[in-house]
Formats: C-alpha cells, sequence, structure tokens
C-alpha cells in the first residue's frame, strides 16, 4: 500500500471543504479568522475541485508530484481521482474507505469508523467536531497583497501522521486555496485547490464503490503510512 497517501484522508481532505463563498461579508478581523473559517465550512454540503499535489521527502531528497480532482459531500463521504498516468482512486462511502490502485488491481478496505476515531483530525471533516477542538488554531501570516489568510493547525491530541500544517484561504471568500502537512520526520505533503465549486451538489452514486470483477479485495488494518508516496 504503499503508493497510497493517507494524508489525503486524515488530512487535507477534511479541510478542502472548508470553503464557501462569503460575498456579503466584509474582511474579516484577524481574531474573527478561524470562527469564520468554521462558519464557512458548516455552510459548506458539496464541493468540488480540481487538486495539485506535491510531496517531499526530506530522508531522501525526492519530490513526487500529482494531480486530479476531488468531490466532498457531507458527511463524510467524498472521492479523490487521480489522473494518469498513476491513476488511483480513494471513496470514502459514509460507512467504508476505499482505496482502488489500478495499477495494482488491488483495492483496500476498511471500515469508516477506524479512519474517523475520535482522535482522527477527519472527524472535522464528518461535521462531528470544530476545527478549534482538534487543533490550537493561530493566524500565521496575513498578507494583504496576496488576499490570503494562513492558519497553523497543531493537533491537540499526539496523532502519528500529523506534526502540524497550514492551511491558506482566500482572504474574503473563505474558499480554500492551499494546504499544507507536515509529519513528525518532516516530510511535507502540499495540495493546491483549483476550480473550487463550494455550491456544488454531487449524485450519491459517486460516492458508491463496487470492485471491478477480478480485482483482489484486501482489508486495511490501519491506514497506509503517512509518509508514503503520492502514485
Amino acid at each position: 500500500m504503499t503508493r497510497i497517501c493517507a494524508l489525503i484522508f486524515c488530512g487535507a481532505a477534511l479541510l478542502a471543504a472548508v470553503g464557501v463563498a462569503l460575498a456579503d461579508d466584509e474582511a474579516a478581523p484577524k481574531e474573527d479568522v478561524p470562527q469564520k473559517i468554521q462558519r464557512a465550512f458548516d455552510a459548506t454540503i458539496g464541493m468540488t475541485a480540481r487538486f495539485t499535489q506535491v510531496v517531499e521527502s526530506k530522508g531522501f531528497g525526492e519530490k513526487r508530484e500529482a494531480s486530479g480532482t476531488v468531490t466532498i459531500n457531507k458527511p463524510a463521504r467524498m472521492r479523490w481521482e487521480y489522473d494518469e498516468p498513476s491513476p488511483l482512486l480513494i471513496v470514502a462511502d459514509g460507512e467504508r474507505l476505499w482505496y482502488y490502485d489500478k495499477a495494482e488491481n488491488i483495492v483496500y478496505l476498511e471500515p469508516l469508523s477506524g479512519s474517523l476515531s475520535a482522535r482522527s483530525p477527519a472527524m472535522f471533516l464528518a461535521g462531528y467536531r470544530p476545527l478549534a477542538e482538534i487543533f490550537d488554531v493561530t493566524l500565521s501570516k496575513a498578507s494583504a497583497e496576496e488576499g490570503t489568510w494562513t492558519l497553523k493547525l497543531i493537533p491537540k491530541e499526539p496523532w502519528p501522521g500529523l506534526k502540524g500544517a497550514l492551511l491558506k484561504v482566500d482572504a474574503k471568500s473563505f474558499i480554500i486555496k492551499e494546504i499544507m502537512m507536515v509529519d513528525h520526520l518532516g516530510n511535507r505533503n502540499t495540495i493546491c485547490f483549483s476550480d473550487v465549486d463550494t455550491k456544488a451538489s454531487p449524485p450519491q452514486s459517486m460516492f458508491q464503490f463496487t470492485p471491478p470483477q477480478g480485482v483482489k479485495i484486501q482489508q486495511a488494518a490501519r491506514m497506509p503510512a503517512p509518509s508514503a508516496s503520492i502514485p
């Protein structure tokens, strides 16, 4: 399962749905930014976007890049589709988490309850816990020129795959622009979003997965190693 990057689900995906247009709001005072991001997330039910991902291995000095599309529908339903030449599909159907590696002709399956444990930041994606309950949130950087807010997120409870993260959102719309995650080994996983649609109403069929005939299905004992490379 080394080709699967678990941080997509347990780190980036939970933050991918925070953006929603708040065109009627004035620019938020610094102390109100985390609360406004939480409000934006609460108001967002469905989302689609393009993403690009860069995983940097500190120990090996390697950099891997990938791209694809993401579709999210709360609670706890999402679909990450990686582009060629390394197609990978990750689907959360509300009860189970599926990883389909087409190149290796194998499907990994895990109960979603295991991924959304009480100590997992993915509880934010599921809508069960506010952002401030999972992370210590501070405003890391604000740039009027760039028009962005950047939040520093440190897990309140120890989590093996995530030391901290930086979340960058548009300063006016609060739509997600970038999330950069760092594990305890110093490896970085950066995902940038574009063409974000926070008013999407994706059909439920997008979050259903039927393993292709003949594919090997393997029960996942745990989430793949967070430092694993992208496809």
